[in-house]
């Protein structure tokens, strides 16, 4: 299973979010193999870096969300891990 992860904060820091994340990797490849991806959203460029199960990402290196799916094929996408009504309010209009 490919899992995409769009995240503002490196994966390689040891914020709640990111512990979140991979504690939810580590027990989904106890039942299945799995990928992790990171999209890392932020204004200057990521150092790209990959390994067997996981890889870091740029959002700069994709023209826009489209190029993003169709280059990683994820099989699930996770946005946040929290319901923020208000931030979301912008996309829905």
């Amino acid at each position: 299973m490919r899992m995409l992860v769009l995240t503002a904060i490196s994966p390689e820091k040891n914020a709640t979010r990111i512990i979140y994340v991979k504690t939810l990797f580590n027990e989904l490849c106890k039942i299945t193999n799995s990928e992790l991806i990171w999209i890392v959203c932020q204004p200057e460029l990521t150092q790209k870096y990959k390994n067997q199960d996981e890889s870091i990402h740029s959002i700069h290196e994709y023209k826009n969300g489209l190029d993003l799916i169709k280059q990683h094929q994820p099989d699930v996408i996770l946005l946040n891990y929290q319901i923020l009504i208000n931030h979301h309010y912008s996309f829905k209009i």
